[in-house]
């Protein structure tokens, strides 16, 4: 059983039959070592398990084996996370990332199949393509629909003889102040709401739908919530109302596309002064910066050392006496992770895209070469200033939203999800301070970062050195 709040998590677990149990008490809000530590400490004091799950998803009898398989998840915390159907004993199970393999009792009078566990909290059921084959599972929970894909399953456009041109856009939110973008994904109308993830919307039933035959482009996930769109004369939508759980509001849209009345992506890198960002970085050498940490809701202090040389290369350490240490770094090519409280970690895919994308630099440098797009979606006000708000993709990383001061090209604050081992994906706020000229580039000496894994982290650079000479090893895990 696990525990959080605001500066704390803890762990309790017990194994009766084996007269064994253990407490983990940590100084942070959440943290993966919750997941993982079990079967660590388990697997030494009893010994490894037998690999017993994929004997038994390749044994499973005719009436489980249409389900058994891999489930991709882009919902809450989860983005292209694997869940995966198997059979435990007489049962199938979900086995959810980070978490455990919950069994799945017989089908209700709904046709699902509750948790074991909270059978009146979770169900899942399926969907089965044309030809009988199970395609998708569907996870319901607190009222939502959530709709899993099986592994290299696209499902079939649902747009056919609807064109979406006339809705695609930026819409003001009124209740969040915030913009919310209508987009096509996956060969679906969608709405990427701010701060919580992309639904899929479910195209009108013009006749009897339950809802009388309305307008609304409903939400896969809880049909509740929907989308009306409002056309103007030039036959695009000038407009749309918003409907959740039985009240309206109106959202205006913003400019012509969304974003024609925006600066555009060149007059961004302009401002930026992207090209010369990357020549005077790579004119700095090997760099060497210094200074203080602290991780403000455990009450830590430490030091810290970041290297890198160009925007690749990098490798930083943090030492907090007595209580530890970490490291991680960037070659160009590899990654990796290390501290005392988790095991040493070579990153790949996601989590090393991830990784490079943590790189010093990456807020002051040559955005044009460091991501696949660059967008400006919209203006926004930080502390009276006015800032230019961009979304930064690459192929593989989660997407950063930095907001630029439209005065000074220096970012002040980014989002960004990361990805956690065991948690899944977590939010994260990083503000950026005290911009000083270095070689010319501007950095910020001082950096907040947040999150609900470790609440605040503050680092404050006392010193940067340029041009020093480092070990040929210096950003390979010693």
């Amino acid at each position: 059983h696990g525990g959080n709040i605001d500066g704390f998590a803890a762990l309790v677990a017990l194994l009766p039959e084996s007269n064994l149990g253990f407490v983990l008490l940590t100084n942070v809000s959440s943290t993966s070592l919750q997941q993982s530590v079990r079967g660590l400490v388990w697997n030494a004091l009893l010994g490894a398990p037998p690999a017993a799950d994929a004997a038994h998803a390749s044994d499973a009898d005719d009436g489980f084996a249409d389900f058994v398989g891999a489930y991709t998840a882009n919902f809450g915390p989860y983005r292209d996370a694997t869940f995966e159907v198997l059979v435990r004993g007489d049962r199938l199970a979900l086995a959810i990332p980070g978490q455990a393999a919950f069994e799945l009792l017989e089908p209700n009078a709904k046709g699902r199949r509750p948790f074991a566990l909270v059978p009146d909290q979770l169900e899942v059921d399926f969907q089965r393509d044309p030809a009988g084959r199970v395609v998708v599972l569907d996870l319901y929970q607190s009222g939502f629909r959530f709709e899993l894909p099986r592994a290299g399953y696209v499902p079939p456009s649902d747009l056919a003889g609807e064109d979406p041109a006339p809705y695609l856009g930026s819409y003001r939110d009124p209740r969040i102040q915030d913009l919310i973008q209508v987009v096509v994904q996956n060969g679906r109308l969608a709405c990427d709401y701010p701060g919580q993830m992309v639904y899929a919307l479910r195209p009108p039933a013009h006749g009897d739908d339950g809802h009388g035959g309305d307008h609304i482009w409903r939400f896969r996930v809880s049909d509740t919530f929907g989308l009306e769109f409002h056309l103007g004369d030039d036959g695009r939508a000038a407009s749309l109302t918003f409907h959740e759980r039985g009240t309206t509001r109106i959202c205006p849209r913003v400019g012509g596309e969304g974003v024609s009345d925006l600066l555009t992506t060149d007059g961004l890198l302009e401002l930026r002064r992207s090209a010369a960002r990357g020549d005077a970085l790579r004119a700095l050498g090997a760099t060497r910066m210094t200074g203080t940490v602290r991780f403000v809701h455990a009450g830590i202090d430490g030091s810290i050392e970041t290297l890198f040389d160009g925007p690749e290369r990098f490798a930083q350490g943090t030492t907090f006496e007595p209580f530890g240490w970490s490291r991680s770094g960037y070659d160009g090519e590899r990654g990796w992770t290390d501290s005392p409280f988790a095991p040493s970690d070579e990153p790949s895919g996601k989590r090393l895209a991830q990784l490079r994308l943590s790189h010093p630099t990456t807020s002051i440098g040559d955005w044009s070469r460091t991501f696949d797009s660059v967008r400006v979606t919209r203006a926004a006000e930080i502390d009276g200033r006015h800032h230019w708000v961009v979304r930064l993709k690459t192929d593989e990383a989660p997407e950063l939203v930095a907001f630029v001061d439209s005065l000074t090209g220096d970012v002040t604050r980014m989002e960004s999800e990361t990805i956690v081992p065991g948690l899944g994906a977590l939010s994260q706020t990083t503000t950026f301070g005290d911009y000083r000229d270095v070689g010319g580039l501007r950095f910020p000496f001082a950096i907040d970062v947040e999150d609900a894994a470790t609440g605040r982290f503050s680092v404050r650079y006392a010193t940067i050195e340029t041009g020093v000479e480092l070990a040929p090893d210096a950003f390979s895990r010693r």
